[in-house]
């Protein structure tokens, strides 16, 4: 070899050596492939730098991203208990009440798609001899029955919008059931409301 960096030139170890595993081999010295080997090695580090910077900065992302959060759930009902008192044979009373997907006070709404049923819990075995039907008011006093069934109504759908669903209860006191044994008896009947998301 003429010079230290010699290209294309193989250096031989002492080969004098005869050690216990010592094997009839020589083992040779390539300035080429210890190059090599010595860019792989700073390439290997560089990626590993590289990965670490980028889950670092992955990680930064979530860090700073918005929180999820769940959508509000808003169904309001304006009345629930009634009682019903001085009640005069055959007339009919009636109970107004309203159903809001959004509260004006708390300033809060409904973000989610809905569908609610009315309830109407009456006692097993009432003291007053009264049926009840219920009616959807729209604008313009237009009336729609809402058809009970055991005291339950159909699904009804509402919209993402503020909306107030009106309605109105009555009650009715059946023809010829005017006997003395119904004076100064109380009956107490609960609206209340079923609802469900929608998909």
């Amino acid at each position: 070899m003429r010079g230290k960096h010699a290209s294309g030139k193989f250096r031989f170890f002492n080969l004098r050596s005869q050690g216990k595993h010592f094997k009839n081999e020589m083992v040779v010295y390539n300035p080429i492939y210890a190059k090599i080997s010595s860019c792989l090695g700073s390439l290997a580090i560089a990626t590993s730098l590289i990965t670490f910077a980028t889950f670092g900065k992955y990680k930064g992302t979530l860090a700073s991203s918005d929180t999820a959060r769940v959508a509000k759930y808003m169904l309001k009902l304006s009345k629930t208990d009634v009682s019903i008192t001085e009640f005069i044979p055959n007339t009919t009373q009636s109970i107004n009440f309203e159903v809001k997907n959004y509260d004006e006070l708390e300033n809060e709404k409904n973000e989610v798609k809905l569908k609610y049923r009315i309830l109407l819990d009456t006692p097993v075995s009432p003291n007053l001899p009264i049926d009840y039907k219920l009616y959807r008011i729209y604008d313009g006093n237009v009336e729609e029955e809402i058809i009970l069934t055991n005291g339950i109504s159909t699904y009804i759908d509402v919209e993402l919008a503020n909306t107030t669903h009106a309605y109105r209860l009555d009650l009715i006191w059946r023809n010829n059931c005017d006997e003395i044994i119904y004076q100064n008896l109380i009956d107490n009947i609960k609206i209340s409301i079923d609802s469900e998301q929608v998909d």
